[in-house]
Order: structure tokens, then C-alpha cells, then sequence
């Protein structure tokens, strides 16, 4: 399963790799990672796209619980394609 998850992260030294230190030892492949500072310097947007077949809602409450972490939302959900 293919998904998406939005984090508002604080900009802190080590936060972005504390962040994908998590999701790859929960087992989850990252596709891709976008990661914008926002207007105030102090925080970035991070968006990641995950596969895995493990739950999406583990992630989601594993990485909230990180101290950088002042928000997430897990934003899409999609099958992966079989093979034929």
C-alpha cells in the first residue's frame, strides 16, 4: 500500500533524520520526501510518500509522538498494483 503523510516539523538539528531514522525502522519505504520552510523559519513542511503493507495509522502515531512533530495528518491512501 502506497500513502502520504503531512508533518509540520520543527526545525531542529537531526529532526528530519530522527524523522526517517523512524519510519524506516517501523518497516516503511519512503518514495519520496518534500520538505519546505515555512514563511515564520522556525518550522518546515514535510511531506512523505510511503509504501509498506503495514497499517498507515501505526506510522501516523509513531512519528506524533516525536518531540519535532507539531502536527500530522495521514492525506491519501492507495493499493498497490498487482503484478501480472
Amino acid at each position: 500500500m502506497t500513502f502520504s503523510l503531512w508533518l509540520r516539523l520543527r526545525r531542529e538539528e537531526g529532526a528530519l533524520q530522527r524523522l526517517i531514522g523512524v519510519v524506516r525502522r517501523r518497516g516503511y519505504d519512503v518514495l519520496d520526501l518534500e520538505a519546505h520552510t515555512r514563511a515564520d523559519g522556525a518550522s518546515m513542511d514535510v511531506v512523505l510518500t510511503l509504501e509498506s503493507e503495514r497499517p498507515s495509522e501505526v506510522l501516523e502515531r509513531h512519528v506524533a509522538k516525536l518531540i519535532e512533530v507539531e502536527a500530522v495528518v495521514l492525506t491519501k491512501k492507495t493499493q498497490k498494483a498487482s503484478a501480472r
